[in-house]
């Protein structure tokens, strides 16, 4: 049994949070954490304090950076690859595939990363999750020197791989600890890291397209590899260690957490907008050059306009989202943004428009706030359906939930390019946006069908309860 207990300015948190403050941060803060009666339970009863603590800072800024080089990683190659690999003889179909590799290794590991994680360990898990993803992006630079379109397909596939399992490794280590040590500050930790790795994805391509006009193919590589290294130092010296739960701890599984409908929808909607960045993130490129010619630092500017917003957009929401009892309405104003976005990018088919880079600017600012809007709320709402069911007091389903919220963004964001792909190379890319338009058109209808039909008890916040309520985290 889920054991509670109340004290005046202190908010409420369950056993389901794993760690002690005893044992994460050592023993001066013992004096706000109190054990649980039962013996047999490493995890105990814990009360979050009002205000956070100088060592919560500290935890909450690695999380912060090793975001916002992780966001810089992914994208750095997004202003040039394409016609790198088109150069050696590759097809959009193929280079779209070679895009989605990194995220199908992703979808695969982070449910497996997020079942183990309360037995490997949070800090074990995102050092060599660091260690690896570097190596992986470094050597990903060497590709410079395969000529041949065939063995460079292969390589690029196998390195990928290699990059990946680490990378997963640390997505589902950083998530996976928000709900873990800050359960009462989920809205604004999440978007305080979602703005990070938004950031990330400002510099990478702006970063990408810069190193490439100043080094070639392979110095954006190296340098983002040597900067995400650089974090494994940094983690090693202030990441906390975390009890780890024995096996006669209470877990939930991944059928149990699946069979709640909430948490699902808010999964597969996490899904399809991933399969919009992925798309957005391979094939705007090539449109781009389609009809003007700018430079490839010019090209990174505008992917840096849609993470300028998703970044600033993540911390807007996540301040905001602990002032509404439910959330599912804000993926209906971020779908709607997505939708206006995608219409005026290609311009989709068959408005009589022609394409113009002051359109492409202004459906990168539209996709930059829907994306922001969806992803907050839709990790926020998740983790309050887990609070209203019979999962509340498991151990662990948080981990499992933060994990499969890394997968969804895995697997979304590999069929991206993959759809992408195909429909730009069978098609082209203004009748490709008929597809994304459709999608999330269909993912309103499904929202607005689960808010009308789907009744369950309204989100009640129990730090209200208390005169000193949680305050936001604020710099």
């Amino acid at each position: 049994m889920c054991g509670i207990k109340l004290q005046k300015n202190l908010t409420l948190v369950t056993e389901s949070t794993v760690a002690t403050r005893q044992s994460t941060f050592g023993q001066g803060s013992s004096d706000n954490w109190t054990k649980s009666s039962d013996s047999q339970l490493p995890a105990i009863t814990q009360l979050s304090p009002i205000k956070l603590k100088t060592r919560d800072f500290i935890l909450i800024a690695t999380l912060a950076f090793i975001n916002t080089i992780t966001g810089a990683a992914y994208c750095v190659l997004a202003p040039f690859f394409s016609k790198e690999a088109e150069a050696k003889g590759l097809s959009p179909s193929v280079y779209g595939i070679l895009f989605s590799i990194q995220e199908v290794i992703a979808f695969i590991l982070c449910p497996i990363y997020g079942k183990f994680l309360p037995k490997l360990g949070f800090r074990a898990t995102i050092l060599t999750g660091t260690f690896v993803g570097s190596a992986g992006i470094c050597l990903f630079g060497v590709l410079k020197w395969v000529s041949d379109g065939s063995t460079f397909t292969t390589f690029c596939a196998l390195i990928r791989s290699f990059g990946s399992v680490g990378l997963a490794a640390v997505s589902a280590a950083c998530y996976g600890a928000i709900p873990v040590y800050y359960p009462n500050h989920i809205s604004q930790i999440f978007g305080l890291v979602e703005m990070c790795y938004g950031i990330g994805m400002i510099i990478g391509p702006l970063l990408g397209g810069w190193l490439y006009e100043v080094g070639g193919f392979d110095l954006p590589f190296f340098v983002c590899g040597a900067l995400l290294f650089l974090t494994f130092p940094i983690l090693f010296g202030i990441f906390p260690k975390v009890a780890k739960i024995t096996k006669n701890d209470k877990s939930a599984g991944l059928i149990k957490v699946l069979s709640n409908f909430r948490i699902t929808l808010q999964i597969l909607i996490t899904v399809s907008l991933c399969i919009v960045f992925g798309f957005n993130q391979s094939m705007l490129e090539p449109h781009i050059r389609s009809f003007a010619k700018l430079r490839t630092t010019a090209v990174g500017l505008i992917f840096l306009l849609s993470g300028l917003f998703y970044g600033v957009f993540t911390w807007i929401v996540g301040l905001i989202v602990p002032k509404f009892k439910d959330l599912t309405f804000m993926s209906i104003i971020g779908n709607v943004a997505m939708v206006i976005a995608f219409i005026i990018v290609g311009p989709i088919y068959p408005l009589p428009i022609k394409p113009s880079i002051t359109l492409v600017v202004l459906s990168q600012i539209f996709y930059g706030m829907g994306m922001a809007v969806c992803f907050v709320a839709n990790f926020t709402q998740a983790m309050r359906e887990k609070d209203l069911s019979d999962l509340k007091s498991d151990v662990g389903a948080g981990s499992i939930i933060s994990s499969l919220f890394v997968s969804a963004y895995a697997l979304g964001t590999a069929l991206g390019p993959i759809i992408g792909g195909y429909l730009v190379e069978h098609f082209n890319f203004p009748e490709a946006c008929v597809f994304i338009v459709l999608l999330s058109v269909f993912l309103i209808i499904l929202i607005v069908g689960t808010m009308l039909f789907h009744k369950r008890k309204p989100f009640v916040d129990k730090s209200a309860q208390f005169k000193n309520r949680v305050e936001p985290v604020r710099y």
